[in-house]
């Protein structure tokens, strides 16, 4: 099944520029061709990008109308999981991008050697959404996505699966289902911050005190006898993600 491409760019010969570099990654990869629709504004682009209509989103932050930074905002409230890429003429959003988890941020001109990167990145990051657990419920096996998990905690003997809007019990004790994960997913991005709890970093929106606040509003404890090595590794997470989200060489550059 080829890949399909949202793109919202009021610029047209910015539009045929990507169209033409993303054909080009395909003919040198020998992936399939994308199927990319030009949205030339966000409010068109919002009608039509409803979650799992788009394998990956291309946004220009300057609309003539709008700001696509918002425009992804306001996407973010529907689908957390689809992978974006800013491309634009400055590096003055770049940390924003990170808050509305986008996977990176190009500048214009486009240059192939960058979007390649973007490309291949969004290409990693949509097998390891697909990723999935099966669980063992009251009345059958149910299939799960790692994406879609926020966390698991501990809870009477059962473990609770938190997704958003949902939980699921399963008689499984936490231990085995971290390693499950691992099997699902050698470099998943789940911590384990308490002896009761496994937060999936993905959802984190802030480091509290002694508590993770995740984007649901939601609060995860931090077990106090593990706090220096838990705070480590998220902020580790977190930094890679903006330096991954930026571009090796525009971190290096500092932004200019």
């Amino acid at each position: 099944m080829n890949i399909k491409i949202a793109v919202c760019e009021d610029c047209e010969k910015d539009a045929a520029l990507l169209r033409e570099l993303c054909f080009r990654y395909c003919c040198e990869t020998g992936t399939p061709p994308y199927e990319m629709d030009v949205f030339p504004n966000g409010l068109t682009f919002l009608e039509h990008c409803v979650p799992g209509s788009y394998d990956m989103v291309f946004m220009d932050i300057y609309l003539e109308q709008e700001d696509g930074m918002q425009v992804i905002r306001e996407l973010r409230k529907t689908d957390k999981d689809c992978p974006v890429v800013f491309f634009t003429r400055s590096m003055d959003h770049a940390v924003e991008a990170f808050e509305v988890n986008a996977v990176h941020y190009l500048t214009k001109p486009l240059v192939y050697e960058k979007l390649a990167d973007a490309l291949s990145r969004c290409e990693k990051l949509h097998e390891k959404q697909a990723a999935f657990l099966l669980l063992p419920t009251e009345k059958k096996l149910r299939k799960v996505r790692l994406a879609e998990i926020l966390y698991i905690e501990v809870f009477d003997n059962t473990c609770v699966i938190h997704l958003d809007g949902e939980t699921i019990p399963v008689r499984i004790p936490l231990k085995n289902l971290e390693t499950k994960i691992r099997e699902v997913d050698a470099h998943s991005d789940f911590l384990r911050c308490h002896r009761s709890y496994l937060v999936n970093m993905n959802w984190i929106m802030a480091l509290r005190n002694d508590y993770f606040l995740l984007d649901t509003g939601a609060s995860v404890p931090i077990s106090k006898y593990i706090h220096k090595q838990v705070v480590q590794t998220y902020e580790n997470f977190a930094i890679k993600k903006i330096r991954d989200t930026r571009g090796a060489d525009q971190v290096s550059e500092g932004g200019h």
